[in-house]
């Protein structure tokens, strides 16, 4: 449904990803484990034959995977680390041994606390995203010693920058010849060149720039301006200001304002168009506003109904949406910050926060089912305060390799030499951490403390009485 082009067919495919995904891990992965048996953990020592046979396969699968197995060694390690760091009891008491045990029994004894705290660094955080700088200009985003970068600096110290992508009008005659319409075309090139902000208009009755007569202006060349079958006319819109900037957008909007004010904009006989690389970015542009306008509020109310059917409850869900907006915001005002204020980047590219907010609310939400449907249970069994210190401390290690993993993925991207992509894993990547460490593990927890017994409502939840 979106407009965009680049939205509209990533979207299914996004889509049928997950619906092979699903069907992979409900019903192809138990079938291979079955299938395979004790190999499907290989190379576990444990599970590794002592016979002659077990030694030759084991050689050989070791030969034909020895990238993966390097790979798997390395991951282990970080693994066997975290795990160190993020154990947690598995006993039926909830006591000191691990980071989350103890994160838990804080977070449910002291929510209206750890809530305050949370809130107010995400509210500091999300600050610098008003102070973004957007980028439309696709080749700020390619290296600095790529060759079309470095003709295009070369260009810019040479010539006006309106010149670098000059800005075209087409005026097209339904009744024939558009020359026949001399005045008229004058008098639109002249209104567009007394706008604010353009620098020169030239076209078949200024093709130097300068309004002159039909017969100068044919020995000036003016026939460049015309279509080989006369019926179209060409103006050439130079700015003053950098064709990519978003000065320059504004301005395409008051020169498709002004034309339609004229006299030929007006007249049925005539269409009036504006394009250009100015043009296509303002076009982009609005597709993105337009786009994000209600892909925003349909993908959120989504996952509240996912959510209510899932939780059977209608408080949970509202501040589980909550918690995936403010997480979205902090990430974006983090990025932003860093973007350019460490990495000194020009510009942030536009519609990467339209990807940001796609990937980060997905996956936010798939936390927040995690540690809901845990918390719901712990609650029936140990009652709210306890229940929650459980939750916390049962789920803390999970989510916290599922985020790291996540994050490991999505910072693969920082590695690419195009900085639109950098930015898109480097961002996306720190709000799997955000999600992970803050909003899952002392946000989503704290507010349930605080709500208690009407995080379920309206469903009367069985509670242990501890």
């Amino acid at each position: 449904f979106a407009s965009f082009g680049s939205f509209k067919s990533l979207g299914p495919m996004l889509a049928m990803a997950i619906v092979v995904v699903l069907i992979s891990g409900l019903f192809v992965i138990p079938a291979v484990i079955a299938l395979i048996g004790r190999w499907a953990f290989w190379p576990n020592n444990n599970l590794i034959p002592e016979d002659g046979a077990g030694k030759v396969i084991a050689l050989i699968l070791s030969i034909i995977f020895l990238p993966l197995l390097v790979a798997s060694i390395i991951i282990s390690l970080v693994l066997r680390t975290v795990g160190k760091v993020f154990r947690k009891n598995d006993g039926s008491q909830n006591t000191n041994n691990g980071v989350w045990d103890r994160a838990g029994r804080l977070v449910s004894s002291k929510p209206r606390v750890i809530f305050t705290i949370t809130m107010v660094g995400i509210v500091l955080a999300t600050l610098p995203a008003w102070s973004m700088k957007p980028s439309y200009n696709f080749l700020d985003g390619f290296p600095d010693d790529t060759e079309s970068k470095v003709g295009y600096a070369l260009l810019s110290s040479a010539f006006p920058p309106g010149q670098l992508a000059p800005s075209e009008m087409l005026v097209e005659s339904k009744k024939g010849n558009i020359m026949e319409s001399y005045q008229n075309l004058e008098n639109l090139a002249n209104q567009v060149a007394l706008i604010d902000g353009v620098s020169t208009v030239t076209g078949p009755t200024r093709p130097i720039g300068i309004p002159v007569t039909m017969p100068e202006a044919l020995a000036q060349g003016a026939g460049r301006f015309i279509s080989p079958d006369g019926s179209t006319a060409r103006l050439e819109i130079s700015l003053a200001d950098d064709p990519y900037s978003s000065r320059a957008l504004e301005l395409i909007n008051t020169v498709r304002t002004a034309a339609a004010a004229s006299s030929i904009g007006m007249d049925n006989n005539y269409q009036v168009l504006v394009g250009g690389a100015t043009a296509l970015q303002t076009d982009t542009k609005a597709s993105i506003d337009s786009d994000i306008s209600w892909l925003a509020p349909v993908s959120l109310l989504a996952i509240f109904l996912v959510l209510v059917l899932l939780l059977k409850s209608l408080v949970a869900p509202l501040y589980l949406v909550f918690s995936v907006i403010v997480s979205f915001g902090a990430t974006f005002g983090i990025a932003i910050f860093i973007f350019q204020n460490v990495f000194s980047h020009t510009g942030v590219a536009y519609s990467n926060g339209v990807w940001m907010f796609i990937f980060l609310v997905a996956l936010g939400a798939d936390y927040n089912i995690f540690v809901m449907s845990r918390i719901r249970e712990a609650v029936k069994a140990e009652g709210m305060q306890a229940g929650i210190a459980t939750a916390v401390g049962r789920t803390g290690g999970v989510i916290t390799s599922a985020g790291i993993i996540l994050a490991g993925t999505f910072a693969v991207l920082t590695t690419l030499p195009l900085r639109d992509l950098f930015q898109l894993g480097f961002a996306v990547m720190l709000g799997v951490l955000i999600d992970t460490f803050i909003v899952r593990a002392f946000l989503v927890p704290s507010m349930t403390a605080i709500l208690g017994k009407w995080s379920w409502w309206p469903r009367r939840e069985e509670t242990a009485i501890k």
